[in-house]
């Protein structure tokens, strides 16, 4: 899994989380130190949120697995009430929602049957909550507030997207579908009117497709790729507006936002994969990515050259972030069994 950065609700410290191919567990300080480490049944497949469930400014980790839903505390022990054994298997991530910003949490996951369940943050069932789907929710799910209004979003394995309210009832609905799921995220892309709000996904044929909450569709097609391609739909060259990046085989693309070439770039590696942007103080938007092959990592500035500390040696997803507090940026990746954390210039 990508490392995760946690942090200590008593020093303040960043810390790291990660889980091994065995299903183990480990938070480590950021001497390296292994705090504790304790043995999972199944591997994490959400985002790892910290929330405050008794709201005593002290953070407890909450995630998703293929049937239960977890709540480690500070030394890696279930939270009262937790784990919340699942009806049926999970068919997307959690989502953690906090609609008045006052910790009242609300936890949301789809399960095989098209059902999507809504959690209080002590495990309990939110009554009065309903949706279910003729197919199953397996895109992750996603909420935004407009002019006074929440807007939780589900798409269907089928493609079918749904607009939802906190009680689980349709607000509004697309005639349109997205492509079906095949492991390609969505990403909303916001407006101040609700029907020009829209989805931006890409297709097997590398296509990217935007379509807009009235129902209206574009297909923007920039270059032939495969079917295994990854793209992100962000702000490159910091222009407030999203551009498009592709990777594919030996190839990164990115395009902005007219559709123009920013640059191109020919890999030596032949399966690139977790393709990520990172974003620093500056302003300086990169995009990273792994080369499992090769077992390297790497990082491109949004001009398209190289970053001068790379590649840098790595088979997983990788973090940038000031682990120290010191003003330098620190690379944490996983290498076969070793957590690796470097310095970068």
């Amino acid at each position: 899994m990508k490392p995760q950065i946690e942090y200590n609700h008593y020093s303040n410290a960043r810390e790291i989380l990660v889980q091994d191919v065995l299903n183990t567990i480990y938070l480590i300080d950021n001497k390296g130190n292994v705090l504790w480490k304790r043995q999972m049944k199944e591997r994490i497949r959400s985002k790892v949120y910290q929330i405050d469930v008794y709201k005593n400014n002290k953070l407890q980790m909450l995630f998703s697995g293929e049937s239960p839903i977890y709540l480690l505390d500070r030394k890696g022990r279930d939270v009262e009430n937790f784990p919340v054994q699942l009806p049926a298997v999970a068919t997307n991530e959690l989502k953690v929602i906090d609609y008045e910003k006052n910790r009242e949490y609300r936890i949301l996951i789809g399960i095989r049957g098209g059902e999507i369940l809504n959690y209080d943050r002590f495990g309990k069932k939110i009554k009065g909550w309903k949706f279910k789907s003729s197919e199953e929710i397996t895109y992750p799910i996603d909420y935004f507030l407009l002019n006074g209004k929440d807007f939780i979003i589900a798409v269907g394995s089928e493609g079918t997207p749904y607009v939802i309210n906190r009680r689980g009832e349709e607000r509004m609905k697309i005639n349109e579908k997205l492509p079906p799921y095949s492991g390609k995220p969505y990403k909303l892309e916001l407006s101040n009117d609700i029907n020009q709000c829209k989805f931006v996904t890409t297709d097997e044929a590398g296509n990217f497709i935007k379509l807009k909450f009235n129902g209206e569709k574009e297909i923007v097609n920039l270059d032939l790729i495969s079917d295994r391609h990854k793209y992100l739909y962000d702000d490159i060259n910091n222009d407030r507006k999203n551009d498009y990046i592709l990777l594919d085989s030996n190839r990164l693309m990115v395009f902005d936002h007219k559709r123009e070439k920013l640059f191109e770039i020919e890999l030596e590696g032949k399966d690139p994969s977790n393709l990520n942007m990172y974003r620093f103080d500056s302003g300086n938007e990169k995009i990273g990515f792994t080369d499992i092959e090769s077992g390297q990592v790497y990082l491109y500035r949004n001009a398209g050259g190289l970053d001068n500390n790379f590649p840098l040696k790595g088979n997983t997803s990788f973090s940038i972030i000031d682990l120290n507090k010191d003003g330098r940026q620190n690379v944490i990746v996983g290498l076969k069994n070793r957590l690796i954390v470097y310095n970068l210039k």
